[in-house]
């Protein structure tokens, strides 16, 4: 291992024989490669802390042991290019290229060789559905620019060919001709990132051939991010969801990078209100087990394990989250397999800041953005703490759900009350977000899935939205109320209050003010074991308990019963139980449902 780590460091040091062609873009002279991602000076910072940071020696030993299975087995082929065989080879690639890069092994950058020109033999990379292109111009892009100097002239022009015909010039044309709602560079949804960061990483990797070119396509990324980025405003949360904002944030997170390293700035876009947070956001969601808030069209609660987190830590000085990804890396590396996609970059972005995790975490944060957040949590220092995630909303946002003030709690390491993801893309008319659209006739899109309230059994108006309207930050007693009015069309009023009763309690009050007689249904969902009895739930999971209790009206109860889809193409929901409080009204209502930890 000292022989290999010696040969890392004299590799990363070693003055190239050939001499390359100068990339000037804009006046700007370019590095000379490897420029995207792992410049020469990060290698050396690495090769540095390897001699002293066993997590760090770990992992690359993981990842060069994962290229050495994909230089044994087959080649990874396909009849033609689609999402999840671009995202295949950005795993294969960023891998090869790291194995490559920290060892000097020339098998690695023959694999690389073998495999750059075999996808750039595909006619296309299915410009029919763009992300395709710009994942897979990353992989190729990327793995161009970190064997350049060892790879045949042969396969370099078939690079290059193949990025500038299959995305470099599709790219040109769509910033002029493509409208700014539909078009896959200027929408405002994670297309956005994702296709300009593509783009810019394979127009960088060929800049001194196509300089005219970098510069369109850097100055285009840098004016239509924004369109996406500015919902990151001003607290960092990704309204798309957990499941986005790590596709949203390592391709932003690449492309701040590359921009960084080659121009000395961002064009701004670093600079856009609540980038600098949004990592911070995450880590603070994060649950004392590990779960995230998977709201919207998410998965399942299992917190990132995307490197993303490294970049942020360094570009905005953010040690506790530097210190919460090396606890995920530890928890990655314990596995047998590795994490897929970009993770190979957690070796090239590592980030080594210590951070004194001991200090007291507030009891309340509150993050603004088409979805407003609230975290609420109990000690640390008490075993029986409950922590608390809920939300605003605005449904008719792209992958948003009508969960317009539902919320998620969490105590000795259990989720007692759920999301539960999203349903399939194939289903029907799943993208309509108007009123009545399809959409919302789906369990878990509908409101009726979630740990909120509806009116008359309907499902939340998706023109409508929830958001802050009081904030306790100070209290012995935090919490926060959700203005949720206009998700309820039939009433003048509608307000959801969460309050942090004590370390191992929570009090959610609703109040709703319509004319005439209505029907309030106050709903949970859960994976736990539930018995009812009256205004009581007791939840029951791997020998624990949680309690939920009706404090007001008098005389309300709980019933529960087995969650159903509501159609025939909706997956499975075995397992779920979903509780329900009913309370008929005329003009005014209110529900208190109490919510704590076993005695």
């Amino acid at each position: 291992m000292k022989k290999l780590l010696a040969f890392a460091v004299f590799l990363a040091t070693l003055v190239s024989c050939q001499t390359q062609t100068k990339a000037v873009v804009d006046g700007t002279v370019l590095p000379n490669h490897p420029r995207l991602l792992y410049t020469k000076a990060d290698q050396s910072k690495v090769n540095k802390l390897l001699k002293t940071t066993p997590q760090l020696l770990k992992l690359q030993e993981a990842l060069v042991a994962q290229a050495d299975e994909i230089v044994a087995g087959d080649m990874l082929t396909s009849d033609n290019v689609n999402l999840s065989f671009s995202r295949s080879w950005v795993n294969r690639l960023f891998a090869l290229g790291i194995a490559f890069r920290q060892t000097g092994e020339n098998k690695y950058s023959d694999e690389i060789e073998e495999s750059l020109n075999y996808l750039c033999s595909f006619e296309n990379w299915h410009p029919e559905h763009y992300l395709d292109v710009a994942e897979m111009t990353t992989a190729v892009a990327v793995a161009y620019d970190w064997c350049y100097e060892v790879l045949s002239e042969e396969t370099r022009q078939a690079v290059r060919d193949a990025i500038y015909n299959k995305a470099i010039t599709l790219v040109l044309n769509e910033y002029k001709t493509g409208d700014e709602v539909g078009s896959w560079a200027k929408r405002e949804t994670n297309w956005n990132v994702v296709c300009n960061t593509g783009m810019v990483l394979g127009a960088l990797a060929l800049a001194e051939y196509y300089p005219e070119e970098a510069s369109t396509v850097v100055k285009n990324a840098e004016k239509y991010m924004p369109n996406c980025l500015k919902h990151f405003d001003p607290d960092g949360v990704c309204y798309e969801g957990p499941g986005y904002y790590e596709y949203t944030n390592i391709y932003l997170a690449m492309v701040l990078k590359a921009l960084d390293d080659n121009f000395g700035n961002t064009g701004g876009v670093a600079e856009l209100p609540g980038i600098s947070k949004t990592a911070q956001y995450y880590v603070d969601c994060v649950s004392p087990s590990g779960r995230i808030f998977n709201f919207a069209d998410s998965g399942g609660d299992k917190a990132s394990t995307s490197p993303l987190f490294f970049y942020f830590s360094q570009k905005f000085n953010l040690p506790e989250v530097a210190w919460w990804y090396r606890g995920q890396l530890d928890k990655a590396l314990a596995n047998d397999k590795l994490p897929a996609w970009h993770f190979p970059l957690s070796l090239a972005w590592y980030d080594d800041t210590p951070f004194d995790n001991d200090a007291p975490k507030p009891r309340i944060k509150t993050f603004h953005n088409v979805n407003d957040i609230l975290v609420l949590r109990g000690s640390k220092d008490n075993p029986k703490s409950i922590h608390v995630l809920a939300k605003g909303g605005d449904p008719d946002m792209a992958h948003q759900q009508a969960d317009g003030g539902s919320f998620v709690i969490e105590s000795e390491g259990e989720r007692w009350l759920d999301e539960l993801g999203c349903d399939s893309y194939d289903i029907p008319s799943f993208f309509t977000y108007a009123p009545n659209a399809p959409r919302w006739g789906y369990f878990r899109e509908s409101s009726l899935s979630h740990n909120t309230i509806s009116i008359d059994g309907k499902c939340q108006h998706s023109r409508g939205t929830a958001h802050f309207c009081e904030e306790d930050l100070d209290s012995e007693t935090p919490g926060a109320v959700f203005e949720m009015t206009s998700l309820y069309p039939c009433t003048q009023s509608v307000t959801r209050r969460f309050t942090l009763t004590s370390d191992s309690s929570l009090l959610v009050t609703d109040q709703v003010e319509a004319k005439g007689k209505h029907d309030l249904c106050w709903i949970g969902a859960t994976r736990a074991d539930v018995a009812v009895k009256g205004p009581e739930a007791i939840l029951s999971k791997n020998g624990k308990r949680f309690y939920l209790k009706i404090l007001t009206p008098a005389g309300a109860k709980f019933t529960s019963e087995p969650a159903k889809p509501f159609t025939q193409y909706e997956r499975s929901l075995e397992g779920i139980t979903m509780i329900h409080c009913n309370i008929p009204f005329k003009e005014k209502a209110e529900i208190k449902v109490e919510l704590k930890t076993q005695d």
